[in-house]
C-alpha cells in the first residue's frame, strides 16, 4: 500500500524574505521560542497600536494580541497574560502589573505583590507615617489600580492594611469609612470610648458630662452618634452602666427628658441638696441664675419661669407666693388677679383690716414687702392700686365696709 505523502506547510515550500511570519499563517514549530521572534513581534503590534512609550503597554489586552495574530504566542507561552510576556521582552523596565487592565491571574494571593503594591500606592498618594493610611479610600484605591485587591478582602480597606502593616494597633473608627456593623459590638464601643477618653483626658466617670456631639464627629465617632440618636447621655451610659448618671450635667440632655415629670422631680429634689434646701420656703431663695448655674438651662429653655410651675409641681401643697421670689415672673404684674392677690397678702402682712386703713399705704411699704415690679407697673404711684384693689368686687365685705 502506497504511503500518503504530508502536505507541506507555505513556509515549506519556500522560505519568506520577511521575517514576520505570523503576517502570512501559522508560524513553524518552535518559532516563538526565540527571543528574538517574540521582541519583533511585540515591536510590531506596538507600532500597530499606535504605542509610542513604555506606559502605553498597560492599556494593551488578550483582544490586542487575538486581532494581530498573536493569540498562540499569550496563550501556550505566557498563559494568556500580556504582563508576563512584556516583562519577557522588556525585562530591565520596572512593570507594575497592577496597571494593566487585567492583573495576572492570581497574582493578588501573593503577599509580596501586595506589598510592592501598597509601597508604590503609599508614594504616589504622599503616605509617609502609618496614620497617614487612615486617609485612605476605596475610590483611590480603585483609581489606582487595586479594584482586585480589593475584592480579594471583601470591599474593606481595614484587612487590606492589616495585612500590609500586622504590627500596627489599627483604629477603625478613624478609618473614612468604619468595617460594618462595627459599632453593633459593645466592645468595639467600649475600645472607642477608652482610646477617646485619652485623647480627652478624662480621668474620672465625671469627667463625661464635658462630652459633647462636636468632640464626638471631630474624634471620628460621628456614626457612634448617629448609633445613639445624638445622646451623649445614651452613648455614655453604655459605656459606664453602673455609674448613677444625672442627665441634666450633659451639655445636651436626652430629647424629651424634661417632658416627663418624673425627670423633673429627680432634678429639683437633686437641687435643694445642692443648695441647702431643706423647707419649702427655702425655695423663695431660687433665681434663674442658679438654674443656670446647676444645669438646668435647657429646663429654662422650656419653662417661660420654671421656678414656679415646677415648683408647684414639685411641692403642690405649698401655696406659692410668687413676689416671694427673688424676682417675680415675667409678665406677673400686668396680671390684675395676681395683683389683687398680693394686695390681699399685702394687707395681711400690714394688719390692715378695714378699706380707710389703706389710707396709709406707702411705696415704702410695697418695696419692704417685695412689691418693687409691682410698682414699676403702676408707675410707683400708689392711689390708683390701692383704689383697684378696692374696687374690685373679690375684696371681703369686712374690708369693703366704712
Amino acid at each position: 500500500m502506497a504511503k500518503r505523502r504530508r502536505r507541506r506547510l507555505w513556509y515549506e515550500v519556500e522560505e519568506p524574505r520577511d521575517p514576520r511570519l505570523w503576517l502570512y499563517g501559522p508560524v513553524p514549530s518552535g518559532f516563538w521560542d526565540l527571543a528574538e521572534n517574540r521582541q519583533r513581534y511585540v515591536e510590531w503590534l506596538g507600532a500597530q497600536l499606535g504605542f509610542t512609550q513604555m506606559e502605553d503597554w498597560y492599556r494593551v489586552t488578550q483582544r490586542h494580541f487575538q486581532r494581530h495574530r498573536g493569540g498562540g504566542l499569550l496563550a501556550r507561552k505566557f498563559h494568556s497574560s500580556p504582563s508576563a510576556l512584556l516583562k519577557d521582552v522588556f525585562p530591565r523596565y520596572n512593570w507594575l502589573e497592577w496597571l494593566f487592565v487585567h492583573a495576572p491571574s492570581r497574582f493578588w494571593q501573593q503577599r509580596a505583590n501586595r506589598h510592592r503594591y501598597l509601597a508604590w500606592l503609599g508614594q504616589q498618594l504622599g503616605y509617609r507615617r502609618p496614620e497617614d493610611w487612615y486617609c485612605l479610600t476605596q475610590d483611590q484605591l480603585i483609581k489606582h489600580g487595586g479594584a482586585r485587591l480589593l475584592k480579594l478582602f471583601g470591599d474593606s480597606l481595614l484587612p487590606l492594611l492589616k495585612d500590609y502593616l500586622p504590627e500596627y494597633e489599627w483604629l477603625e473608627w478613624r478609618f473614612q469609612q468604619v468595617p460594618k456593623r462595627f459599632w453593633e459590638k459593645r466592645a468595639n464601643r467600649r475600645r472607642y470610648l477608652d482610646w477617646l477618653g485619652q485623647q480627652l483626658e478624662f480621668r474620672r466617670p465625671e469627667n463625661w458630662y464635658q462630652l459633647s456631639t462636636q468632640q464626638l464627629g471631630r474624634w471620628h465617632g460621628d456614626r457612634l452618634r448617629i448609633k445613639f440618636r445624638s445622646s451623649p447621655f445614651a452613648i455614655v451610659k453604655d459605656y459606664l452602666p453602673h455609674y448613677p448618671w444625672l442627665e441634666w450635667r450633659f451639655q445636651q440632655v436626652p430629647e424629651g427628658f424634661w417632658d416627663k415629670p418624673v425627670n423633673r422631680h429627680r432634678y429639683m429634689g437633686w437641687l435643694g441638696q445642692q443648695l441647702g434646701f431643706k423647707r419649702p420656703e427655702d425655695w423663695y431663695q431660687l433665681s434663674t441664675q442658679q438654674l443656670r448655674q446647676w444645669y438646668g438651662r435647657s429646663l429654662l429653655k422650656k419653662f417661660r419661669d420654671p421656678r414656679v410651675a415646677i415648683l408647684k409641681e414639685y411641692l403642690p401643697e405649698g401655696d406659692w407666693q410668687e413676689w416671694l421670689f427673688k424676682k417675680a415672673p415675667n409678665g406677673f404684674w400686668r396680671q390684675r388677679t395676681n395683683r389683687r392677690r398680693y394686695m390681699r397678702w399685702l394687707g395681711k402682712q400690714l394688719g390692715y383690716q378695714r378699706p380707710e386703713d389703706w389710707a396709709c399705704l406707702r411705696a415704702s411699704d410695697v418695696l419692704r414687702h417685695r412689691g418693687k415690679g409691682l410698682l414699676k407697673q403702676c408707675q410707683f404711684k400708689i392711689t390708683p392700686l390701692v383704689r383697684e384693689y378696692l374696687a374690685d368686687k373679690s375684696v371681703p365685705t369686712t374690708e369693703r365696709r366704712a
